[in-house]
This record gives structure tokens, C-alpha cells and sequence, in this order.
């Protein structure tokens, strides 16, 4: 998504983080993860519910590509820590039009499971066509 950032920004859109992490914590966790774009508190997973996001059952983080992810992950210097978060929670991406129609879902099967952002410049590529510009 850092990749696209400038480009999904240039079409009028923006990129928001949301997380569980409480307010709180929320500098610390911005630290850990140096994106570029905001990030928002949702401890109450109000959005989560709302954009239908589940949990995953262990058989989900024990998958291959999930360790391979958090692998990846340590050899390009992320610090494993201890953490009291709910490991279970999937997240998902989403693109809304400024009407505030859903044009795009993906919602996670697994933490390693992510599109391309190419799939969400496309879908912003498309809301375009359809006169759902940003401003």
C-alpha cells in the first residue's frame, strides 16, 4: 500500500488505518509501523462489526503463508513483542466512494491474507468511471 499511497492520494482518496488498539496506545503502535497514512482508534470494533470482519480460529494462523508472512516480516526488521491484542481479529480493506458506497471489499481469511493495492487503485480507477470521484 506505501507503493500506491501517492497515487491513491493524487485520485482523491486517502488510506486510514483502523485499529483496536486503544487511544492510548495508539503513538506506540503508529511507531511500530511508520505507515504514511492515518491511523484511527476502534476498540470497541465498532467498524469491524460493521464491515461484517470476523475472527480467525487457530487453524487460520497456523496456515503456511501466515508464518511465512510474520517470517518476512522479522527479516525486514519488525520486532516481535509480546502483546496482549487479539491475535484472532481480522482486519479487510475497503474502498468507499464519497458517496460512502461500498465499491470495494476484501475481507481477511487469515492476518497474511491482504490484496495487492493494485486491486484497490483499480477499484478507485473505477469509481472514477462511474462519476464517484473524490474531491
Amino acid at each position: 500500500m506505501r507503493s500506491r499511497y501517492e497515487e491513491i492520494r493524487a485520485r482523491g482518496a486517502e488510506v486510514v488505518v483502523v485499529s483496536f488498539t486503544p487511544v492510548e496506545r495508539l503513538p506506540a503502535y503508529q511507531a511500530q509501523h511508520a505507515w504514511p497514512f492515518p491511523v484511527v482508534s476502534d476498540p470497541d470494533r465498532v467498524a469491524y462489526h460493521a464491515f461484517g470482519l470476523g475472527s480467525a480460529g487457530w487453524s487460520a494462523l497456523l496456515r503456511p503463508r501466515v508464518w511465512r508472512r510474520y517470517f518476512s516480516l522479522v527479516f525486514q526488521g519488525y520486532r516481535v513483542r509480546a502483546s496482549t491484542d487479539d491475535v484472532h481479529q481480522l482486519g479487510g480493506d475497503f474502498v468507499l466512494a464519497p458517496s460512502r458506497r461500498l465499491i470495494y471489499a476484501h475481507r481477511s481469511t487469515d492476518p497474511a491474507d491482504r490484496p495487492p493495492a493494485e486491486a484497490l487503485v483499480k477499484a478507485l480507477e473505477q469509481a472514477e468511471q462511474l462519476g464517484e470521484r473524490g474531491t
